[in-house]
């Protein structure tokens, strides 16, 4: 449902008369919110029990998949608060909040646990570039009204939109940090030109992984500051930050760049093939036998799937 919300906001923010009604939009919304939790993160779905009841049950993976389809949601169903025309609160809100819980649980985890790996979140990553991003209205403190609260669930914890803005970023600057990582960490088959698997951002040349861990250095893009000279900051530790920031952006731009030239590389082109135009799942093989899934994947190797053509087309 979360899904189906996104893609159908998406398409009617592409024209000045919307394709979807509002209504439908809305009711979406009110699903995906009756499988939020109390610390804003989602069940998986729900399961009709022995008696005929709907339950929810399950932790969804894909809770920065909802928010991002609720900030939209939001901006396409605006309310008018003092006279003003602002996202709507009905669906700001619970979005900003999933965004908040999830960045302070990984923030948790990480410090209790040493070994804890940062996952390669790019639904995270594509709702802060939505929400964090200049022009966007969700965090526009001249548009908000000046009595307008985001909380926590019990309402135990207020946040100023300056504090949304630095845990949401600091969060996303993590999550970008480990995907550069895990690619600067793969071996010379991954970063010599003439090599196979140039520019997959995973070990093995997954057309699905590299594509969604390209659109989250994508929408990180949008929420970067650009390069701007050193003489542009007055004192030293803004400098110190801008150089981090830029060598962040320019690793972000650099692996992006290549990534998309892995990705145009798997691309079916034979003029007699009638798969022309859609992309293979990978270059390769995984050459590891020891597990079904491995094994599974090479025998499919060659298939065409609508998932992996969407994700590759979305970066």
């Amino acid at each position: 449902s979360a899904m189906a919300l996104l893609a159908l906001a998406k398409v009617n923010r592409c024209f000045d008369t919307p394709l979807v009604e509002v209504a439908l939009l809305r009711r979406l919304g009110d699903f995906v919110l009756h499988l939020q939790r109390r610390d804003a993160l989602y069940f998986h779905g729900l399961r009709l029990s022995s008696e005929g009841k709907a339950e929810r049950e399950g932790e969804s993976g894909w809770s920065a998949l909802a928010a991002h389809a609720l900030l939209l949601l939001a901006d396409l169903d605006p309310e008018e608060l003092d006279g003003r025309m602002v996202p709507s609160p009905s669906w700001l809100k619970p979005a900003v909040r999933t965004l908040m819980s999830l960045a302070a649980e990984r923030e948790r985890l990480r410090l209790h646990d040493m070994h804890y790996k940062q996952p390669p979140d790019h639904w995270f990553l594509e709702a802060a570039g939505e929400l964090l991003s200049e022009g966007r209205p969700y965090l526009n403190q001249t548009l908000l009204p000046e009595w307008y609260t985001f909380t926590d669930h019990w309402e135990s914890s207020v946040w100023t939109v300056s504090h949304i803005r630095q845990h949401v970023a600091e969060h996303a600057a993590q999550l970008v940090h480990a995907i550069l990582t895990d690619y600067e960490l793969l071996p010379r088959t991954h970063h010599e030109k003439e090599a196979a698997l140039y520019g997959s951002l995973t070990l093995h040349g997954e057309a699905m992984l590299t594509a969604q861990r390209l659109r989250g250095l994508l929408a990180a893009l949008l929420f970067l500051p650009p390069i701007r000279p050193l003489a542009f900051f007055t004192g030293e530790t803004d400098r110190d930050r801008a150089r981090a920031t830029a060598m962040l952006r320019e690793r972000v731009e650099r692996i992006a760049r290549r990534a998309g030239e892995y990705l145009a590389t798997l691309q079916v082109t034979h003029v007699s093939n009638p798969m022309r135009g859609a992309f293979m799942r990978a270059r390769s093989k995984m050459h590891v036998k020891l597990t079904l899934e491995a094994q599974d994947f090479d025998d499919r190797l060659n298939e065409v799937r609508m998932d992996v053509v969407a994700d590759v087309l979305s970066a």
